[in-house]
């Protein structure tokens, strides 16, 4: 299957579950799901089935609840630990959207119905893995153009270590939705969500996003962006960062990073993958320091409140129009 996705010119992102190596940690199956699927790239999810057999299905998109209890239910009982330190946006997802050659396409299938691991309920001292395990999730093969390096779980830990010198130096740090950045941050409450897009997509997102008082990006700011010389000309990751109220029930964002695709992310903080950040009232792009001390300079893009996802942009959509 990679051999052929890779021929029509696709990147590849496998995961096996387990791994073929045990030294090797496999990327969190749901997350590289998501990663792709959110960005308008379809993936291929290997079940190990019954009697040894094996199923494969695409998945394409996938529904959206802002009703779900599952993050306010990890945030208050199940907090995941210290190194938690934001709420990934697939959280509110509620099914992925999917063919199954037996039965049809357009078929909902429950998040949280696919899973690599099965306990035995016999076990004799308790539950635990099943040695010979069925009707799971074995293989992901998900999809991205051939020139990106960079996956979703990698750009959205690259924005997140990023924003936090950024929100230390923000200029008039006591406006309101500055002020709620900056404590959703600190509280580790954000919302960010990754969207792989080709640059000229993120210049058509500004030009058309209108903030809660009907303030929009300037034009001569949007302009001077097209005719920058560090402004890259091809994919990006943007990761869209917002907080729990506005990204569930208003499909809003209070600001977003652009990142680098075609660069590998390397295991330190690296600015050559880093192009600019939107906050609110500026953009802000980065000058020098060092690594643990970046400097950042900010320049006034006209708008200071929150301002709708990618693919929402459009008032009159009751829902988001993903790429």
């Amino acid at each position: 299957m990679i051999t052929i996705l890779e021929a029509a010119g696709a990147r590849c992102v496998p995961g096996a579950y387990p791994p073929s190596d045990p030294s090797i940690k496999a990327p969190p199956f749901q997350r590289l799901i998501y990663g792709s699927i959110e960005s308008g790239f379809p993936i291929i999810l290997c079940f190990a089935a019954a009697q040894g057999r094996a199923h494969a299905i695409p998945l394409f998109g996938h529904t959206f609840d802002e009703d779900m209890w599952v993050p306010h239910a990890e945030l208050s009982y199940f907090r995941i630990g210290k190194g938690t330190t934001y709420i990934p946006s697939d959280s509110w997802l509620s099914s992925y959207v999917g063919h199954d050659d037996n039965w049809g396409s357009n078929y909902c299938i429950p998040r949280h119905f696919l899973y690599t691991r099965q306990h035995c309920k016999d076990w004799p001292k308790g539950p635990k893995p099943c040695v010979m395990q069925s009707d799971r999730v074995e293989y992901v093969i998900a999809t991205l153009p051939r020139e990106v390096r960079v996956g979703p779980i990698d750009a959205e830990a690259i924005g997140v270590d990023f924003l936090p010198s950024m929100l230390v130096q923000l200029p008039d740090p006591s406006e309101p939705w500055k002020k709620r950045l900056i404590e959703y941050s600190n509280n580790k409450l954000l919302v960010v969500r990754p969207i792989l897009l080709h640059s000229s997509q993120y210049l058509e997102h500004l030009g058309k996003v209108v903030d809660w008082d009907y303030s929009r990006i300037r034009s001569g700011a949007i302009e001077t962006l097209r005719g920058w010389a560090g402004f890259p000309n091809g994919w990006v990751w943007m990761v869209e960062i917002s907080v729990p109220e506005l990204f569930s029930a208003n499909r809003r964002k209070v600001g977003e990073l652009l990142i680098r695709a075609d660069r590998p992310p390397g295991t330190k903080r690296d600015f050559r993958n880093y192009v600019l950040a939107r906050v609110p009232g500026y953009f802000a792009f980065h000058t020098g320091g060092t690594a643990a001390a970046p400097q950042y300079r900010f320049i006034d893009n006209g708008t200071q409140g929150h301002v709708p996802l990618f693919g929402c942009e459009d008032p009159v959509v009751a829902g988001c129009a993903f790429p």
